[in-house]
C-alpha cells in the first residue's frame, strides 16, 4: 500500500472513531439533561458529523453496473468499505454505515425528545445527519 493511500485510510478510521466517541459523549449528556458547557467539543463533533456523512454519501453515490437491490446495496457497502480497507470491504462497509445512521438516527430522535430544551449541537447534529442521510438514500435509489 501507498503511504498516500495509508494516511487517507488512516484518517477515515481515525475520524469514524472520533465521531462515534464524540457523538456518544454529547447524545449521552444531552439524554442525562446534562449542560455541556465545551464549545470546543461541540465544534469538532459538526466537523467530524460532516465529514463522515459526506464519505458516506460520496461512496454511496457512486454508480454501479447492479440492478438489483440487493446487489446494489453489496456493491455500494463495498464501496465505502474501501475507503478503509480493501479486504473485508462489505464488513468496513456495513460498520462505516451503521455507525453513521446510528448515530445520525439517534440525534434525531433525541433532539425531537428534548424538543424545547433541545441543546444547539444536537440540534446541529440532527440537521446534518437528516440532510446527509436523504442524500444518501437519494443517491443510492437515483445512481443504478
Amino acid at each position: 500500500m501507498k503511504l498516500k493511500e495509508f494516511i487517507v485510510k488512516a484518517i477515515v478510521i481515525l475520524t469514524l472513531i472520533s465521531y462515534i466517541i464524540c457523538s456518544g459523549v454529547i447524545l449521552g449528556m444531552a439524554l442525562k439533561k446534562q449542560v455541556l458547557d465545551n464549545a470546543l467539543l461541540m465544534h469538532i463533533n459538526n466537523v467530524l458529523s460532516g465529514f463522515v456523512g459526506s464519505i458516506f454519501a460520496i461512496t454511496f453515490g457512486v454508480k454501479t453496473t447492479e440492478k438489483a437491490f440487493k446487489n446494489r446495496l453489496y456493491a455500494k457497502l463495498q464501496n465505502t468499505g474501501s475507503t478503509i480497507s480493501e479486504n473485508n470491504t462489505l464488513i468496513f462497509g456495513l460498520f462505516y454505515s451503521i455507525s453513521y445512521i446510528i448515530v445520525g438516527l439517534s440525534s434525531i430522535i433525541i433532539s425531537v425528545y428534548l424538543n424545547k430544551n433541545n441543546p444547539e449541537n444536537i440540534a446541529t447534529m440532527a440537521a446534518t445527519s437528516f440532510g446527509l442521510l436523504i442524500a444518501i438514500a437519494t443517491s443510492f435509489f437515483r445512481n443504478h
